[in-house]
């Protein structure tokens, strides 16, 4: 006779402890939503707050920037191209200082420069653009691509295309 395999049985305590397991996650869940809920009750409601007032001296930074245009241009025409862009954004930094935008205690230049040309209500991509100029040329220890100065001048070009077209408008 061939002996018979039986399956282990399937006893009464293997059910108490898959329920019991069952119970502990799920008490632990409870436990875990209401510790998130009531740290998000203590927890300070955050508000959104932006600055819409108008920059006071905005036709100031305006007529600032379109005046020293030229300068611009002749610290981009630098026969050094990372001296030039960097000379170009120091201008920018400049012109906010002499329109009286203050500098914020944390600010660095970029965010100074960034702020000023913002509150102007210019379009953001070609001030990123020449950001982004400003700091590889800036930080960076490698050559600039060929297209540097080139790509500094538009941006400086449609920043003050768009001041134009504001004036305009």
């Amino acid at each position: 006779m061939r002996p018979t395999q039986s399956l282990p049985r399937f006893r009464w305590w293997h059910e108490v402890a898959i329920a019991l397991l069952l119970i502990g996650l799920w008490l632990s869940a409870v436990l875990v939503r209401l510790v998130a809920l009531r740290l998000a009750r203590e927890l300070p409601d955050k508000e959104l707050v932006i600055d819409l007032d108008p920059l006071p001296l905005a036709e100031a930074g305006r007529e600032a920037l379109r005046r020293d245009r030229d300068l611009y241009d002749a610290a981009l025409a630098e026969s050094d191209v990372r001296n030039g862009i960097v000379a170009c954004w120091v201008l920018l930094e400049e012109t906010a200082a002499n329109v009286g935008i203050p500098r914020l205690p944390a600010e660095t230049a970029t965010e100074l420069v960034i702020r000023f040309l913002h509150t102007l209500d210019v379009d953001p991509r070609p001030v990123a653009a020449l950001a982004t100029l400003y700091h590889e040329a800036r930080f960076s220890t490698h050559d600039l691509p060929a297209d540097a100065r080139q790509r500094a001048e538009q941006a400086l070009a449609a920043i003050h295309a768009d001041l134009d077209h504001k004036a305009v408008l």
